[in-house]
């Protein structure tokens, strides 16, 4: 949905970078094949619902901090500052911050489960931005700097 509306708002290298957060799914379910660690599960703890596959990392933490913290970086780079900027900031940051927290109430993942989660997402997330940069932000900041 966000990688439609930026295309129809003429970002078309942005929605593009959004639909790449995408490939961070299929990383964390190759590391989740090769760690085969198991889910929560015993008298210790109460599993409100059951999950089928491997518990690391938790693949919502990956794909949340990579798709909202890719969102949120494109508000702070591409809008000045308003109210609707901070209400966006708010919720992006709060999905990220939160998601964890519920895989751990739920009883879906470990502690570690969701710090790997962090881990792998904000490395992943840090790798889009520094490609957005290298090839978005870049020539744009080139042809500025061109006079006139």
């Amino acid at each position: 949905m966000a990688s439609l509306l930026l295309t129809l708002n003429r970002r078309y290298p942005e929605g593009a970078f959004v639909l790449l957060t995408e490939g961070a799914g299929a990383i964390t379910a190759q590391i989740k094949l090769l760690v085969e660690r198991p889910r929560p599960a015993g008298d210790s703890i109460e599993i409100v619902t059951a999950a089928l596959d491997y518990s690391y990392p938790s693949g919502h933490v990956v794909g949340y901090v990579v798709l909202y913290g890719f969102l949120f970086f494109l508000v702070v780079v591409l809008y000045g500052p308003s109210f609707v900027r901070s209400i966006l900031l708010g919720v992006f940051g709060s999905l990220v911050g939160l998601v964890g927290v519920s895989r751990i109430h739920l009883g879906h993942h470990w502690v570690s489960d969701v710090v790997g989660g962090y881990a792998l997402g904000t490395a992943y997330l840090l790798l889009l931005i520094v490609l957005y940069r290298l090839i978005v932000a870049q020539p744009a900041a080139e042809h500025d700097a061109r006079p006139p």
